[in-house]
Protein backbone atom coordinates (compact mmCIF):
# COMPACT_ATOMS: atom_id res chain seq x y z
CA UNK A 1 0.00 0.00 0.00
CA UNK A 2 1.47 3.36 -1.08
CA UNK A 3 1.67 5.63 1.77
CA UNK A 4 0.31 9.50 1.29
CA UNK A 5 0.58 12.57 3.10
CA UNK A 6 -0.39 16.04 2.41
CA UNK A 7 1.97 19.46 2.35
CA UNK A 8 0.69 22.86 3.03
CA UNK A 9 3.53 25.88 2.44
CA UNK A 10 2.50 28.71 4.41
CA UNK A 11 4.51 32.40 4.10
CA UNK A 12 5.39 34.20 6.68
CA UNK A 13 1.89 35.88 6.93
CA UNK A 14 0.10 33.26 7.25
CA UNK A 15 -1.05 32.92 3.56
CA UNK A 16 -0.85 29.33 2.04
CA UNK A 17 1.08 29.52 -0.65
CA UNK A 18 1.23 26.10 -2.07
CA UNK A 19 -1.59 22.45 -0.78
CA UNK A 20 -0.86 19.45 -2.62
CA UNK A 21 -0.15 15.33 -1.87
CA UNK A 22 3.30 13.77 -1.00
CA UNK A 23 3.54 10.03 -1.89
CA UNK A 24 6.46 7.22 -1.13
CA UNK A 25 9.55 8.32 -2.90
CA UNK A 26 11.01 11.91 -4.56
CA UNK A 27 8.59 14.44 -4.80
CA UNK A 28 9.58 17.71 -6.40
CA UNK A 29 7.91 21.00 -5.54
CA UNK A 30 8.91 24.20 -7.89
CA UNK A 31 9.67 26.86 -5.51
CA UNK A 32 11.32 29.31 -8.25
CA UNK A 33 8.25 31.62 -8.30
CA UNK A 34 8.30 32.43 -4.33
CA UNK A 35 9.60 35.61 -2.50
CA UNK A 36 12.67 35.72 -0.46
CA UNK A 37 11.60 35.13 2.76
CA UNK A 38 10.83 32.85 5.46
CA UNK A 39 8.17 29.55 4.98
CA UNK A 40 6.59 26.49 6.88
CA UNK A 41 6.43 23.44 5.14
CA UNK A 42 3.59 21.20 7.18
CA UNK A 43 3.49 17.90 6.11
CA UNK A 44 0.54 15.49 7.55
CA UNK A 45 -0.03 11.98 6.97
CA UNK A 46 -0.96 8.36 8.99
CA UNK A 47 2.12 7.78 10.17
CA UNK A 48 4.17 11.26 9.68
CA UNK A 49 3.31 14.95 10.66
CA UNK A 50 5.66 17.98 11.99
CA UNK A 51 6.48 21.69 10.78
CA UNK A 52 9.61 22.62 9.02
CA UNK A 53 10.83 26.14 8.40
CA UNK A 54 12.56 27.21 5.63
CA UNK A 55 14.54 30.21 4.05
CA UNK A 56 13.87 31.04 0.68
CA UNK A 57 17.12 33.13 -0.76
Amino acid sequence: MEEKAAITIIDMSGKIVYQGKLSTGSNLIDIKNYRKGLYFFKVNGDNINFIKKEQFN
